[in-house]
């Protein structure tokens, strides 16, 4: 039976299907049946333009041209990160070559990336190729490579079952932000928003409540008027679901910028530019940045908002998880691993070794 359809512009090579068994299934009716499977995914994909021969630069490139939700900006910075991560794949690929790699041109790296067939990856490859661009840069580089690796898992390139980058290797490092740091950036940004108007209130507004509510600037600006229901807005948050309950000061943030927007605006916090689009989040990052270093706050937006905000909790008397339910952690492991390292109160359990220690006096334990 043939393919029915032309996919991707090529008439798919015609397959005949065999007849059905109608005694048991032995062993060779079985490996002659997975014949015909793999001779029909074959075609399926080859018609698609996936075939063995896929390499890593046919793959970022078919998986940039799919998307099509994202914004030009989203988008250069998914191009520019895996343009990266090929020329770690082909700087890595040229360790085992008898040339110097120092003498290797940037261009020459990448070709040599791009040029890799995807079904000669591995897992241990991709990590070393993602752990030379964690400079600062970890979930963006993880973020495109990872999606795109599962988009060609989903469209059939060979090789790509075992292309799972492996488990971050890496532990996060403490955090040393000063426990009051979070309350002084919460209130520059506070006067900031009221001394706004015109085209800066929106960007000022975003970053005032990306550090009340821990939330990422991209999840904060992305926010429609129709996911604010009462004292509660439901929004995504580096892809997870995340629910901000609204005290007084916040509600009067929004009546705020409703009352100078022009009706039926999408937007929470529109741009200033095109109508019908979010304030940008780099916008965001720039009036922040402006702001603290006025103050003499040496802080980024996710710093203030996240790690400031953080340290602050625990210094109050609050918990991990109270940490994790704010910042939308998964679990508590990151939180322990940037958290508690600065603020460890070791009084209690001291207490309970002095309880034992005084049930032992003189009697040995007894």
């Amino acid at each position: 039976m043939s393919l029915p359809a032309v996919v991707g512009g090529v008439q798919p090579i015609p397959l005949v299907r065999p007849t059905p068994p109608t005694a048991p299934l032995d062993a060779e009716t079985v490996l002659r049946a997975q014949e015909y499977l793999q001779m029909a995914l074959g075609s399926l994909f080859e018609a698609q333009g996936y075939t063995g021969r896929a390499t890593v630069g046919q793959l970022c490139d078919a998986w940039l041209e799919s998307g099509k939700r994202w914004t030009d900006t989203t988008r250069t910075g998914h191009r520019y990160n895996l343009r990266a991560f090929c020329q770690q794949l082909g700087r890595l690929w040229t360790e085992g070559e008898p040339r110097l790699v120092q003498d290797t041109q940037e261009g020459e790296f990448l070709r040599l990336g791009r040029a890799m067939p995807v079904a000669d990856l591995e897992p241990a490859l991709v990590e070393r190729a993602i752990d030379g661009l964690a400079q600062g840069r970890w979930n963006s580089v993880t973020g495109a490579v990872r999606t795109c690796l599962r988009w060609a898992n989903r469209h059939g390139f060979a090789g790509v079952a075992v292309l799972v980058p492996a488990a971050r290797t890496h532990k996060a490092r403490p955090v040393t932000i000063a426990a009051n740091e979070w309350a002084q950036a919460a209130h520059a940004l506070y006067d900031a928003f009221e001394a706004a108007d015109g085209r800066s209130r929106a960007a000022a507004a975003a970053a005032l409540c990306s550090v009340r509510w821990g939330v990422r600037r991209g999840g904060v600006v992305r926010i429609e008027w129709t996911a604010v229901v009462g004292r509660e807005i439901r929004l995504a948050d580096k892809g997870r679901a995340r629910l901000v309950m609204l005290d007084d000061l916040d509600l009067e943030i929004l009546q705020c910028l409703r009352e100078h927007q022009a009706e039926g605006e999408r937007w929470v916090f529109p741009g200033s530019g095109e109508t019908g689009r979010h304030v940008h989040p780099n916008t965001v990052t720039a009036h922040t940045r402006r702001v603290l270093d006025r103050c003499g706050l040496k802080l980024t937006l996710h710093q203030a908002g996240r790690h400031a905000a953080g340290t602050a909790i625990l210094d109050l008397g609050g918990t991990p998880d109270d940490v994790a339910a704010h910042l939308g952690h998964v679990n508590d492991r990151v939180t322990r691993e940037r958290y508690l390292p600065v603020i460890t109160d070791t009084r209690r359990a001291r207490a309970l070794l002095s309880q034992a220690w005084a049930g032992g006096k003189g009697g040995k334990g007894r």
